[in-house]
């Protein structure tokens, strides 16, 4: 009974051996598919890297390079001269020098006297020392007459604490001379001006009002010589 024991014991051994040998095979098969896989994923995983090291630097430092474009020119623009930041420099028929400037000037193709200026500015010394500055938002200026016309917001500041705004004005920086039609609102030392013109004759020495004016002199403002 016990040799009977034994054999069907030893049967059944044999069964579980024939039958876990396919499986056994199979996990090693996998296996080494496995590990061929890995050899051949590997290096290729180090490469990539390798190469992204490489190429990296070179993409994220492309817009801080120098970059070739095509510029959106006009034909206009290509038929007038334009210059940025101009500034040119003269004197007076009494020599007070003058400083003429603006962010952009634009000389119209087939007439070299006429600048049209974008925000304009002019210094100017006078002989007793004292200075004008006049800005505004655009501008044309006449080089050959030294004619300054200006439009936009228009102002007008000398260093004694005088300061007239407008909208626009003409003014003659060979004579000093300067003239304007529309509306005006000044202020300095005596007071506030108002009026619908206004000129300004000898350098600044004189100024006029013109058409309908109103002006408030403040008390105790000094009496100008």
């Amino acid at each position: 009974m016990a040799s009977t024991d034994q054999g069907i014991e030893a049967g059944h051994g044999h069964i579980a051996d024939v039958i876990a040998a396919p499986r056994r095979r199979r996990v090693g098969t996998l296996y080494s598919h496995f590990v061929a896989f890995l050899k051949l994923l590997l290096p290729m995983i180090a490469a990539a890297l390798m190469l992204i090291v490489v190429i990296w630097p070179e993409m994220t430092s492309r817009d801080e390079g120098f970059r070739i474009g095509v510029a959106d020119i006009s034909v206009e623009d290509a038929k007038n001269l334009r210059m940025v930041s101009p500034r040119y420099m003269n004197i007076d028929k009494d020599g007070q020098p003058y400083v003429l400037s603006a962010d952009e000037t634009t000389q119209a193709s087939g007439d070299d006297q006429l600048l049209q200026l974008k925000r304009p500015k002019a210094d100017i010394t006078l002989k007793d020392g004292t200075w004008i500055v006049l800005n505004a938002e655009f501008g044309n200026y006449y080089r050959e007459d030294k004619l300054l016309d200006l439009y936009g917001a228009v102002n007008l500041y000398q260093d004694e604490g005088y300061e007239f705004h407008t909208t626009r004005a003409h003014f003659d920086l060979n004579t000093g001379g300067a003239s304007g039609q529309e509306a005006v609102q000044g202020q300095g030392p005596f007071g506030t001006v108002e009026s619908e013109g206004f000129r300004i004759l000898d350098s600044g020495n004189a100024i006029l009002f013109t058409g309908r004016s109103r002006m408030v002199i403040f008390s105790g403002a000094e009496k100008r010589d």
